[in-house]
């Protein structure tokens, strides 16, 4: 086997390359037990009963960073993999979980380096489970009363702002959710079924509705495009700034530029 630094430098590089840049693979299901929940600042939104925000542990890897244990071979490993930071955009990959339209467990998938400025930030929304029961539903207490479920997107969004990205409206920074499913045993809706049911389950609106819709809509896994107009919907709410959102809406305006696509 060739020693690393006896082979040509163009192929070395693209070693280092995929070292940085190569992003672990997502949990196969979201299982609390390998999660924990971060207290170590005081969220502006917060969660209460029935719905949590879990971070999970680091996979198998020797830090936080991809990048620092290169940097630490030599010196010369150490100047090609900046010079290999100092080409490459430093985009992350963050893998977000949702169990149950409940709860949330962040994994990431790539770091490539420890650093104050991020230009993309990948966050790939994988759904799992069944749609949010009626019971839990009249559980769920958050900051506006009901609708506790996007708080937790709202703590994991507040937590990257306020420990990542240091640099506020910087051009370039990008935001990219891809929601997608990820339940292998129950089916979607049909047609039947259309995102206002599904809303107004989260918003506690069908709690005394017992048509067969209702009664069995918690037997069906929800449609991702239903959870990206919901949160599209409630961040543009925040970011009006009304009377009993500014707060909210503050570290997205302070840290973020919103530019909404025109479809999900």
């Amino acid at each position: 086997m060739c020693l690393l630094l006896t082979i040509p430098s163009e192929l070395r590089a693209l070693i280092i390359e995929h070292v940085l840049f190569t992003p672990l693979s997502p949990p196969v299901t979201p299982l609390q037990s390998d999660g924990i929940e971060y207290n170590d600042l005081r969220y502006k939104g917060w969660v209460g009963r029935g719905s949590k925000t879990y971070y999970y542990k680091p996979q198998s890897t020797a830090s936080s960073s991809s990048c620092l244990s290169l940097l630490l071979t030599n010196r010369q490993i150490s100047a090609e993999t900046q010079m290999s930071l100092g080409r490459m955009k430093v985009d992350y990959d963050l893998d977000i979980s949702v169990k149950d339209d409940l709860n949330l467990f962040l994994t990431w998938l790539s770091v490539p380096c420890l650093t104050t400025h991020v230009s993309t930030l990948y966050a790939n929304v994988r759904l799992f489970g069944h749609i949010i029961e009626k019971c839990v539903v009249r559980s769920q207490i958050g900051d506006g009363g009901r609708l506790g479920f996007h708080w937790s997107f709202y703590a994991a969004s507040e937590r990257f702002l306020r420990y990542g990205i240091r640099r506020p409206r910087h051009t370039g920074d990008t935001l990219v959710l891809d929601f997608q499913s990820a339940e292998l045993e129950l089916a979607f809706p049909p047609e039947a079924v259309t995102y206002k049911h599904w809303s107004e389950r989260h918003r506690g609106l069908d709690r005394g509705d017992q048509s067969e819709i209702s009664e069995t809509l918690s037997s069906y896994t929800t449609r991702p495009e239903w959870l990206c107009e919901y949160l599209q919907s409630w961040i543009g709410g925040l970011l009006h700034t009304s009377y009993y959102t500014s707060m909210f809406g503050q570290p997205l305006y302070e840290h973020t530029y919103w530019d909404y696509p025109d479809a999900c």
